[in-house]
């Protein structure tokens, strides 16, 4: 990495500066998922849903981790924040944009395939329907870097490299069950039940999708805190996390759907079929880990926002719902805080 041999070469603890490059990746990341929010969302819904997703567990997780998650996800939300742009302003400069994000994306991580299908999806979203079919220059150009793209993703595909590179190598501890019922099912009282979920076991509901999904999301696969005030803190956060997972089923299920709602359902379902997909392909339970997918957090915190401010809600839902959010944030803040 860029950071690790500058570091180094000024005598500067090399990890030391890769952490620091994270730090200000997730910052920039946390700036450009409020500017997400902002396209597709305004009033009181706004502020829960930027709230929720700046004090959201996952990227108090991510923030001092080494590795390459952060320039993913960056890439990631500026390729989405960039074909949202195009769908509601039809300034084709968002496309080039969001196509060298999509570049960034895709040599990350090979999950950049997602924002490739989310270009692909803003650009139709945005282009049609329209007078003028024949494309701008800076459509044209938009096109062009993503057919350059789709070449190199063919080469790489012929010279067959592998989307986990160490999965032959995974203890056999961890493998999972990969049957319907692993997909479908969500055992809710063993997620109420449990504190944190458990990659070596099975306590924590690591043999479903949905269990380990949730709680890798709030804790990742490491217990916190296993003191009084750790564990208590963690289960207030899991019992709002559910509360705030009612919310944001009433909020899908009364929302109206525009074109950029759209392309958050395109961004939220593409990536758990990426998630479903590679622990389908690699039945272990660290296949199954929120951290792959946090940017899909972009397509549910909105509708946690849209839920608690629904079209002729009764001002008690509204206050409970404002409530169950500032509960969650302030125990996410606790708990991770204070380690």
């Amino acid at each position: 990495a860029p950071a690790w041999a500058i570091a180094k070469s000024v005598g500067f603890p090399p990890a030391r500066a890769v952490q620091w490059t994270n730090f200000l990746l997730t910052f920039i990341l946390l700036a450009m998922g409020i500017g997400v929010l902002r396209l597709v969302m305004t009033g009181p819904a706004l502020g829960i849903a930027s709230v929720l997703w700046a004090f959201f567990p996952s990227l108090f997780l991510i923030t001092p981790r080494i590795g390459n998650d952060q320039l993913f996800f960056l890439a990631h939300v500026i390729c989405l924040c960039a074909s949202l742009s195009y769908i509601v302003k039809q300034k084709a400069i968002a496309l080039v944009i969001g196509a060298i994000a999509c570049w960034a994306a895709f040599w990350t991580k090979s999950t950049g395939l997602v924002s490739i299908c989310i270009w692909i999806a803003g650009f139709v979203l945005g282009y049609f329907p329209r007078e003028r079919l024949l494309p701008k220059a800076g459509e044209w150009a938009g096109l062009l870097m993503m057919f350059g793209l789709g070449i190199s993703i063919l080469v790489k595909m012929l010279v067959g490299d592998s989307l986990v590179g160490n999965a032959g190598g995974l203890n056999q501890r961890l493998a999972v069950g990969y049957s319907a019922v692993n997909f479908l099912y969500f055992d809710i009282p063993e997620y109420l039940s449990t504190v944190y979920t458990d990659a070596w076991r099975d306590e924590g509901g690591r043999q479903y999708f949905w269990n380990y999904l949730f709680k890798t999301a709030l804790f990742g696969e490491f217990k916190i805190r296993t003191d009084a005030f750790g564990v208590w803190t963690a289960m207030i956060l899991n019992y709002s996390f559910f509360g705030l997972l009612i919310y944001g089923f009433v909020g899908f299920w009364k929302k109206k759907f525009d074109r950029r709602v759209w392309l958050l359902l395109v961004n939220g379902g593409l990536f758990l079929l990426a998630l479903a997909t590679l622990r389908m392909k690699y039945p272990y339970s660290c296949s199954n880990d929120f951290r792959y997918i946090l940017p899909i957090l972009l397509s549910f915190v909105p509708f946690v926002g849209w839920g608690i401010f629904k079209e002729n809600a009764s001002f008690k839902w509204e206050v409970t719902g404002v409530v169950l959010t500032f509960i969650f944030v302030i125990s996410s803040s606790l708990l991770y805080l204070s380690l």
